[in-house]
């Protein structure tokens, strides 16, 4: 925040956004593996199953609802493995991705790849399929990252 000219967001370049999503790749990719390790532990078989439920919904409606959506996705991967170290990355790496509002970006049919590819992710993970969910993971995030780096300016 800057005196008399209010919040200003940080703009991040084509380098830095390359930058995050690499290592974003890892953290992601790492996040499924442990979640498919630990899907049979308490309720987090349940768990999964029970946002899997909501993405119809989400797709249907698009925009913000989508994104929240999304967020609440990976947050729950990042809570199923279990790893106090890893949520702490992840989520110093997805801030300033959600904090450069790419939303605008965020059509019905991305909207509908990106939840497929959730399916994908969940399946493994719900087989308990380390290999497989963070593989499709991967992917996934790569993917985002392509979307993202076409609206970085510089």
């Amino acid at each position: 925040i800057q005196p008399h000219r209010g919040a200003i967001v940080r703009q991040y370049s084509k380098r830095e956004v390359t930058d995050i999503y690499a290592v974003r790749v890892e953290i992601e990719s790492l996040a499924a593996r442990l979640a498919a390790r630990n899907i049979d532990i308490g309720n987090n078989r349940k768990k999964l199953n029970s946002i899997l439920s909501e993405a119809p919904h989400a797709v249907e409606n698009g925009g913000m609802q989508y994104i929240r959506h999304n967020q609440q996705f990976h947050e729950l991967l990042y809570q199923l493995a279990d790893n106090w170290a890893l949520t702490e990355t992840a989520k110093r790496l997805t801030i300033p991705l959600y904090r450069m509002r790419f939303h605008n970006l965020i059509d019905s049919q991305y909207t509908k790849t990106s939840s497929e590819e959730h399916m994908v992710i969940a399946e493994a993970i719900l087989s308990g399929n380390e290999k497989a969910a963070a593989a499709a993971m991967a992917r996934h995030v790569q993917k985002s990252a392509q979307i993202i780096l076409k609206a970085v300016p510089y």
